[in-house]
């Protein structure tokens, strides 16, 4: 999630994957009060999502958000949403989006604002690791294919100057 922010603190997504948002199913991460928009990164469960929610304040301030998105472990875009699958939920008063940018700034007394993401269906990153798992495995497996043949080669280089070394020896 890119955004920017008036307070400092933490930012946390809520993932449902079936018995409805707890506080073990959420990851945190820390938003500075700043002008400029900043990136805050969020690891999801390879789990079916049904719903995602988040907070994105702990206080009363306001925000901007300009860019959420999926990415693979290797950095890989997956999949973008767009700003207008998010919605207010709790504790936010003015929301808007314009020139492709959130804007929202919350209630006065604002303790836990809340935004909805709007999912068209469950969200499911599943097939996604898998194939990301089987680069690494295929890698450490050619890797400890090639360590292997090193050393049988290495061995048998030992074993062939040893008798022509003997065999020099004799002569």
């Amino acid at each position: 999630i890119e955004m920017k922010s008036s307070i400092t603190g933490p930012a946390r997504v809520y993932y449902d994957i079936g018995h409805g948002m707890k506080e073990k199913d959420s990851k945190t991460d820390n938003i500075a009060k700043r002008d400029v928009f900043q990136t805050l990164k969020f690891s999801l469960p390879t789990k079916p999502i049904q719903h995602i929610r988040f907070d994105p304040l702990t206080g009363t301030g306001s925000f901007s958000i300009r860019r959420i998105a999926l990415f693979d472990n290797l950095n890989r875009l997956i999949q973008p949403i767009k700003l207008e699958a998010l919605y207010p939920s709790k504790q936010i008063r003015y929301f808007k989006i314009k020139d492709k940018v959130l804007m929202a700034r919350t209630e006065p007394d604002a303790f836990d604002p809340i935004l909805r993401i709007n999912l068209e269906y469950p969200l499911s990153l599943a097939s996604v690791y898998p194939v990301i798992q089987r680069i690494k495995d295929n890698f450490f497996e050619k890797f400890d294919h090639m360590r292997k043949t090193l050393y049988v080669v290495f061995l048998i280089s030992w074993v062939a100057m040893f008798f022509a070394y003997a065999d020099l020896k004799q002569n």
